[in-house]
């Protein structure tokens, strides 16, 4: 499914991403790092190209919850 997603999103995709993705990223000690990263990057660019919207919090809301960033 994510694989579908990038192609849909980003066709430039380069083979060594998709072998990547298709393996799990391998055997290496930070390969869930390097997938958070992944997913990471392309919600951010999912964002900047207007295809999700940003996230900030309510701002009426924030005032009235004490620690609002773990919310």
């Amino acid at each position: 499914m994510l694989i579908s997603w990038l192609e849909g999103h980003h066709p430039d995709l380069d083979d060594s991403l998709i072998a990547s993705l298709s393996d799990g990223f391998g055997d290496y000690n930070n390969c869930e790092e390097r997938f958070d990263a992944l997913i990471g990057l392309y919600g951010m660019i999912n964002v900047v190209q207007r295809n999700h919207p940003t996230g900030e919090p309510v701002p009426h809301i924030n005032a009235n919850i004490e620690g609002w960033t773990f919310g």
